[in-house]
């Protein structure tokens, strides 16, 4: 099986010792599965004298693969670990040994305590993101047209919140093996196949939910609750939680707004030489999970209800209900839309858009 290296930047000696005490040190037997492809959720490890390989899973198309192996001196997890995504890569020990486990609470606290761990541990978080992201590491493979609106849609949801994915397109040669091996029809699109499970007609909200990326209850109340993922409310999450606010940012289509559609943006501070809304809304959206915001998109607000004015109450459309201390409504812009004969119709086909992205260059 072919491997990539763990990515970016590794802990020294001493911030591994320091990170190994805030933690339980176990013994792992060879073959023990540290955790495994469709789990709620997963700790991080340290690998104090283990190896341990992370491997994609088989998926409709593609055999098992391993995507890198972890040695004595690595620490296993990415991304993931932040967003509270469902796992879609399995841990799986080659070598026994000891390894140190810690838990989301405990890695919270480091992160937001111990300034040079997290900074390299966030930096390995996304830089293995991206090798994942680039490599065969991807368990959720998405096929339809390519000018299918819903279908773009799903891919601007997944492309925004940086989502390994493999995008197959249905007229191709793989898209129609696809097809024809789980039985999906012309109907049936967009299609999803997220480990192992198939999502028809599937949308960005149903794709969530799958992920586990809709909104959950649980964990510390909100003290802010952020309507709407764009620039403006990315940046009102990351000035609350970084001054340790317990903060929750909803959106109900994907993260950075209409900003993330943009090829360039040249004049937004601090990017005196422009910067693509992508790449904006990744960086932006890093630094709001390093600093503990929990991010749920699409996740729409429905209303607000003030009967008890200490304790405002957001209103989500699936009927649940979010109490906090204060509200950011962060809506950002809607298009208007011209009154024509069947524009929902010429707009599901992909005939009229709003804005040229990445994804429309590469189509």
């Amino acid at each position: 099986m072919k491997s990539n290296p763990p990515s970016g930047p590794r802990l020294d000696d001493q911030q591994f010792r320091r990170l190994a005490a805030a933690g339980d040190e176990e013994h792992a037997e060879a073959g023990r599965v540290l955790y495994a492809t469709g789990d709620d959720s997963y700790d991080l490890f340290l690998l104090v004298s283990a190896t341990v390989d992370i491997v994609r899973e088989a998926t409709t198309l593609e055999p098992e693969r391993r995507v890198y192996q972890g040695h004595p001196g690595d620490f296993l997890g990415e991304l993931s670990l932040l967003t509270g995504q469902h796992v879609y890569l399995t841990a799986r020990v080659v070598t026994a040994g000891t390894v140190v486990r810690i838990n989301a609470a405990t890695l919270r606290r480091v992160l937001a305590e111990e300034v040079d761990i997290a900074d390299a541990l966030i930096a390995a978080f996304q830089a293995r993101r991206d090798t994942i992201r680039a490599s065969a590491g991807n368990a959720l493979e998405i096929v339809g047209h390519s000018g299918d609106a819903v279908a773009r849609d799903l891919r601007t949801y997944v492309t925004q919140l940086l989502l390994p994915h493999a995008w197959i397109d249905a007229a191709s040669a793989s898209g129609r093996a696809l097809m024809r091996h789980v039985e999906l029809s012309e109907s049936d699109l967009p299609a999803a196949t997220v480990t192992g499970r198939i999502l028809r007609n599937a949308t960005p909200g149903a794709l969530a939910e799958s992920l586990g990326l809709t909104y959950r209850a649980g964990g510390k109340p909100a003290d802010l609750v952020v309507v709407g993922g764009g620039p403006a409310g990315l940046a009102a999450a990351v000035y609350a939680a970084s001054e340790g606010i317990t903060t929750v940012l909803l959106d109900s289509a994907g993260i950075g707004g209409q900003a993330a559609k943009s090829a360039r943006i040249e004049n937004y501070l601090g990017f005196p030489q422009g910067v693509s809304g992508e790449h904006l809304t990744r960086l932006a959206m890093v630094q709001a999970l390093k600093f503990g915001v929990r991010i749920f998109s699409p996740c729409a607000a429905a209303g607000l209800d003030l009967s008890d004015e200490r304790r405002p109450v957001v209103l989500l459309a699936d009927g649940s209900r979010i109490e906090t201390r204060a509200v950011i409504a962060a809506t950002g812009a809607h298009y208007r839309r011209l009154d024509i004969p069947h524009w929902d119709r010429f707009e599901k086909g992909g005939c009229i858009r709003y804005a040229a992205s990445e994804l429309d260059v590469r189509d």
